[in-house]
């Protein structure tokens, strides 16, 4: 799952608050607001 905000059209907040207040381990709400999206880029990346 990747973080996606719409941040042109609405507030930051409203994408964020769904995320942070979710009852999800903190490692989850990592993962979803940056490891994920991190861990694809360096696993596909073509320069390691």
């Amino acid at each position: 799952l990747l973080f996606g905000s719409d941040l042109q059209d609405l507030p930051i907040a409203w994408g964020l608050g769904p995320i942070l207040f979710a009852r999800l381990p903190v490692e989850q709400k990592r993962m979803i607001l940056g490891g994920n999206l991190r861990r694809l880029l360096t696993e596909y990346s073509l320069h390691p």
